[in-house]
């Protein structure tokens, strides 16, 4: 489920994607995935892993499909809805995060292990990439901080929280102007928590018990970045 705009509510499944009129309780729009595939592909497997709405423009929508974005204008008739479109991922797309801050930046993570920022007037390439350190896991959510952009929260199957550093595409002042010298930092801070189930049957104890934090200097390295 995602968004809403005065009476309206966007939601979707792996095949579709559903925008509600709230007040009737109808569905006003509907938008099959098999739709926005290529003629090419196999649009049976085409899967929607998820819905995010614009911020700055709330009839524009972002959609992950497989390894995809697309951004569609839901005032375009259906044939016409793929406005942008662009791989994202080697694999498959988990999560789509837009900059509050910043017009046409968007933040995708994926089953590649990659956190990936995009200027959405230039899609050929990556503004920067982060490489998770955890080799082999997905990086299944990705969030901006809603006050300070430069700054992005991930979760992870390997069940680390990250945060990341992205000030060279962000709306922030250089770090230099307080004496870091590197503009982009990966994993300064990380959690852990053991996805046992055992270890959360004896109450707050064991829970307590289970967690393990670490933290690393702001300019420690924990991972990679890509500019």
């Amino acid at each position: 489920m995602e968004g809403q705009e005065h009476s309206q509510l966007i939601t979707a499944d792996r095949c579709r994607v559903q925008i509600w009129d709230l007040v009737s309780q109808t569905i006003s729009n509907e938008i099959l995935t098999s739709s926005l595939t290529p003629s090419s592909s196999n649009s049976d497997l085409a899967e929607c892993t998820v819905v995010k709405r614009d911020p700055h423009d709330q009839k524009l929508i972002a959609i992950g499909i497989e390894d995809q974005v697309q951004i569609l204008d839901l005032r375009v008739q259906a044939k016409k809805l793929g406005q942008i479109n662009f791989t994202a991922h080697i694999d498959q797309v988990l999560d789509v995060a837009y900059n509050l801050s910043k017009l046409h930046t968007l933040a995708t993570s994926g089953t590649d292990g990659t956190v990936r920022i995009w200027d959405l007037r230039k899609t050929d390439s990556t503004m920067l990439t982060f490489d998770d350190d955890h080799s082999g896991h997905w990086i299944t959510k990705v969030r901006y901080n809603q006050f300070h952009d430069q700054l992005l929260l991930t979760g992870s199957s390997s069940t680390f929280v990250c945060l990341y550093r992205a000030s060279s595409v962000s709306t922030a002042p250089s770090p230099s102007q307080y004496g870091f010298t590197d503009l982009n930092n990966t994993n300064t801070f990380n959690l852990s928590i053991a996805d046992s189930t055992s270890n959360f049957s004896g109450g707050n104890s064991s829970f307590m018990n289970s967690s393990r934090i670490s933290l690393s200097s702001v300019g420690g390295r924990a991972g990679r970045s890509t500019v």
